[in-house]
């Protein structure tokens, strides 16, 4: 097939220059920089226009573009039909793939997947530091914008919208057509799903799930270890802590857990014993009144 461009030193770089016609790309163009050859692959339909840059161990392949001031370096790696634009930045070791979209200023770095359709832009960071393995993944056709970030080992799936200052992180997931956004936040393992919203400043942690159509904002927290399905709403409120099981659940004040140690309650006993803890509460609320 031969080779697709040749280069010409520029800045302490090197300026590629297309051979040949291939996609958008006329013989003659001259692209954007990279450090050595094996930035660019010579095969496929990608390249790397304008001021974008490619550098350090980074590798562009397949059909996948980098342009406007768009970075790739260190060992990132873009690839598939993946858009790198405007003045994102993909470092470490992450990797954009499929036909997935990342610009504005957003960052995709460390261990960090974006790939499918998925969108990761404004000033969004999908990051994750692990020593084996990929961490936080956004895919399918998932979108992480404004001043969002996925982190640790999140997932963000399907048509999960994270925006605003929302963070998601631990190995929590957001999936399907629900939304986080406010100053949201999804940890440890905790799940949101179906059209579900959380936002404000609501946190959502443990292993509780928000599924169907629960909405959950204001300075609600919510946790639990067991999964369970909440199809109403909690808006405005103080800070709760909600211990749920199946479909039922019992909502408490935040400081429930130190009310409780004394008891020497377990947490599993905090979910499998609602009535006899809302019943303990209730008892030590009116101790606390009489006395």
């Amino acid at each position: 097939m031969g080779k697709k461009y040749r280069t010409e030193p520029e800045d302490n770089m090197l300026r590629i220059i297309a051979l040949k016609d291939f996609s958008n790309v006329k013989k003659g163009d001259k692209g954007g920089l990279i450090e050595k050859e094996s930035n660019l692959s010579q095969e496929g339909g990608c390249w790397v226009y304008e001021n974008a840059k490619v550098w350090g161990d980074a590798q562009v392949s397949e059909n996948a573009r980098v342009f406007g001031r768009a970075q790739v370096y260190e060992k990132a790696k873009v690839y598939g039909w993946a858009i790198v634009c405007d003045y994102a930045q993909v470092f470490d070791c992450s990797e954009v793939s499929g036909e997935a979209l990342v610009y504005n200023t957003a960052y995709v770095s460390d261990n960090a997947c974006v790939s499918g359709n998925a969108e990761v832009f404004g000033h969004a960071w999908v990051y994750g530091r692990a020593k084996v393995g990929k961490c936080a993944k956004v895919f399918d056709d998932a979108r992480v914008f404004g001043d969002a970030e996925v982190f640790g080992h999140a997932g963000i799936y399907e048509n999960a919208n994270v925006c605003g200052k929302a963070k998601i992180f631990g190995i929590a997931s957001v999936r399907e057509n629900a939304k986080v956004y406010g100053n949201a936040k999804i940890y440890e393992a905790a799940r949101v799903s179906g059209r579900a919203k959380v936002y404000g400043d609501a946190q959502i942690y443990g292993g509780a799930a928000v599924q169907e159509f629960a909405e959950v904002c204001g300075t609600v927290k919510l946790w639990s270890i067991k999964y369970f399905i909440y199809t109403s709403s909690i808006k405005n409120s103080k800070d709760y802590v909600i211990l749920a099981t199946g479909k039922e659940f019992c909502v408490f004040p935040s400081n429930i857990k130190n009310l409780l140690d004394k008891e020497e309650i377990s947490i599993e006993d905090y979910i499998n014993n609602i009535q006899t803890i809302r019943q303990l509460y209730e008892e030590k609320i009116q101790n606390r009144r009489g006395s």
